[in-house]
């Protein structure tokens, strides 16, 4: 029965490959020749105060780039523009730039909006935005999935606009693919756009807690247990969170960057990657080695497919490797399906959980792959079904491999009691035996559970070591940076906060303001009252300074000897002067009482405050607040006066 079986599933199976295969290399032709009706303009977009989020639907138009072209020359060319066919355009193994256009006009005063392109297997974006009721281009900017960083969100693609209000605006988008060609188009409110990232980053947040979370706990189990299935699918989890890190953005924002080469591949290598450790899980946890048949080959099929399509990858021209690489997936789920038919047919428990922990993630592979290649209209709901996919069959699959554990550990249990049943009643006489051997396991469960308590208490000494260590490092951190006078910060910590502030000021073109003062007369002050009453005073000084820095990234710190700084990020040259005057006031009040004799001394401060250029530096700006200081101290010190800040 089995062998027919088998047969029948092959014939079916390589019949339906070369249907598949021929409809899918005749499917470009086919949507090329349907998509032909041109449009001769595209419909207007209205956005009104209603329209929070809204999809251009079929309301936009492409072109494919035969020869390099640039903005001008589209916008004079009469071009033989193609209306879309889909909800989201979906060009396949399209490898050409693609220019796509949908017209825009706001009818609201409301005219910020953000252009998102959901899909993270795009080389490279070029935005254009004109204004076609005044004629001018209104705004240009290129993006890659390494460098995709816009309104806070880091996943690609997020594109601001700002819409004249009652203008028609045509959006024009220079689009190259590094894989699958989809462009789904989404615009955003301001407020729109603020819930869609927060459940966005809470939606990816959860997903990737999740599978690390389950990398973590089976990696911790095959540690100890040494058993190969938690190998594996360790080695599972692994790939398809790399996977899923390329479909979602979360790959090219963060871990990668703007590494080309693996933007470019990383979709067929993890895919590829996932697909092979899903057959070796297979394979080792359904123990197709001692079930041997028919199953064991087509497990070696598989992997051995994938791999090759891994190897061949870089040499294989597109589209070619493209539409393999497809077909292979889109059979992948059946060749799984027919793998676990015949211990399904034999009711057997390992295969009866796989299949229940495998068929959602399948069917969601499935479908995923079908709007892929362009049967169904794709949406972003379809990623989320085979992440969630992803998600539920991992959660199975570690409870499937723990209830294969106890389910072993009962068999050897049961083995146990009935050997020692079977020697009771062979004999009498054995007595002896049995006794020694009760003995015998009595001391190896004694054992087992000393060794137990053992691990237990030296697995307690070494996390009380590792959290002592924790507490001395951020001990030690915060003295490394800490001034032990006056408890501010020191100078090599200022010096490395300065530098990037200094950077992140020139980035976001936002002011940098620099306090440095100077005790007047503090050497007479020493040499008058003695060294203790003069650190008395510097460390009374410092409170004050150190009271004025209340915000995030506000330092203050002993730059050497009595001088101390404080670095103002996004403060202004009043708030600094201001600022600069309290602390210049409270110091002229501070009584040092000392020998029954009242200390009083004053400050003198230098304050520069400039919004950075590239022709500034960080030390430019420590020079124009030291002259400052310089100008105070000449000008009769007690005082405080501003700088001319670099240029």
């Amino acid at each position: 029965m089995l062998e027919a079986l088998f047969t029948s599933g092959i014939v079916n199976l390589v019949v339906t490959s070369r249907i598949w295969l021929l409809f899918l290399l005749l499917l470009p032709g086919y949507q090329s020749h349907a998509a032909a009706t041109l449009g001769a303009q595209p419909p207007v977009i209205t956005i009104d105060q209603e329209t929070s989020i809204l999809t251009p639907d079929q309301r936009l138009r492409y072109w494919i780039e035969t020869d390099p072209i640039n903005i001008e020359q589209l916008l004079a060319a009469d071009l033989p523009w193609q209306n879309a066919s889909h909800n989201t355009l979906n060009l396949h193994q399209e490898k050409r730039p693609v220019w796509v256009q949908l017209r825009l006009q706001s009818r609201t005063s409301d005219y910020r909006r953000l252009l998102h392109l959901d899909w993270s297997l795009l080389r490279q974006v070029e935005f254009y935005l004109f204004d076609r009721t005044d004629n001018r281009l209104l705004r240009y900017e290129y993006l890659q999935p390494g460098n995709a960083s816009e309104s806070g969100a880091r996943l690609p693609f997020y594109i601001e606009m700002t819409l004249p209000h009652l203008h028609s605006v045509d959006v024009f988008l220079r689009v190259q693919a590094s894989e699958y060609f989809l462009l789904p188009i989404t615009v955003f409110s301001p407020t729109a756009y603020v819930e869609h990232k927060q459940n966005r980053y809470l939606g990816y947040g959860l997903f990737f807690g999740l599978l690390l979370a389950m990398l973590g706990y089976n990696l911790s189990l095959y540690i100890f247990i040494r058993d190969p299935n938690y190998a594996i699918y360790c080695l599972y989890v692994a790939a398809i969170t790399a996977y899923s890190a390329t479909m979602t953005g979360v790959g090219p924002a963060w871990i990668w960057g703007d590494w080309e080469w693996l933007t470019e591949h990383a979709y067929r290598i993890f895919s590829s990657l996932s697909f092979i450790t899903a057959a070796l899980f297979i394979r080792q946890f359904l123990n197709l080695r001692e079930y041997g048949s028919w199953p064991l080959p087509l497990s070696t099929f598989a992997i051995s497919s994938w791999a090759g399509l891994l190897l061949l990858s870089p040499i294989l021209e597109q589209p070619l490797i493209g539409w393999l690489h497809t077909l292979t997936a889109l059979i992948s789920p059946i060749i799984a399906f027919i793998i676990t038919l015949p211990l399904l047919l034999q009711r057997d428990a390992q295969a009866r959980n796989l299949s229940i922990a495998w068929l959602p993630l399948l069917i969601a592979t499935f479908y995923f792959m079908l709007h892929l290649v362009g049967l169904l209209d794709y949406s972003h709901d379809v990623m989320n079904l085979q992440r969630w996919g992803f998600a539920i069959e991992v959660l199975l699959l570690s409870i499937a491999l723990a209830e294969r554990i106890n389910r072993e550990r009962r068999d050897r249990v049961l083995a146990q009691e009935a050997s020692l049943r079977y020697y009771r009643q062979a004999s009498v006489a054995r007595q002896g035996e049995l006794a020694a051997r009760e003995s015998m396991l009595k001391a190896e469960r004694d054992a087992r559970a000393e060794l137990e308590q053992r691990v237990a208490e030296r697995t307690h000494e070494l996390q009380t070591a590792l959290t002592a260590l924790a507490n001395l490092n951020q001990e030690l951190e915060a003295q490394s940076r800490t001034d032990g006078l006056t408890q501010l910060a020191n100078r090599r910590y200022f010096d490395d906060c300065l530098l990037k502030e200094h950077n992140r000021a020139l980035r976001q073109q936002t002011p940098l303001a620099l306090l440095i003062g100077d005790l007047d007369h503090f050497k007479q002050l020493n040499d008058r009252y003695g060294h203790l009453a003069g650190d008395e005073c510097l460390r009374q000084a410092a409170s004050l300074w150190r009271q004025q820095a209340r915000r995030a990234h506000e330092i203050a710190a002993r730059y050497g000897g009595e001088e101390l700084v404080m670095l103002l990020p996004g403060v202004t040259q009043q708030d600094a002067l201001w600022l600069a005057e309290c602390i210049r006031a409270g110091i002229e009040a501070l009584r040092i009482e000392h020998e029954g004799e009242q200390i009083r001394f004053t400050c003198s401060i230098g304050v520069c405050v400039q919004i950075p250029s590239d022709n500034t530096t960080a030390d430019s700006l420590i020079e124009a607040a030291d002259d400052a200081l310089y100008q105070a101290k000449e000008n009769g010190r007690n005082r405080v006066c501003v700088g001319i800040p670099p240029r």
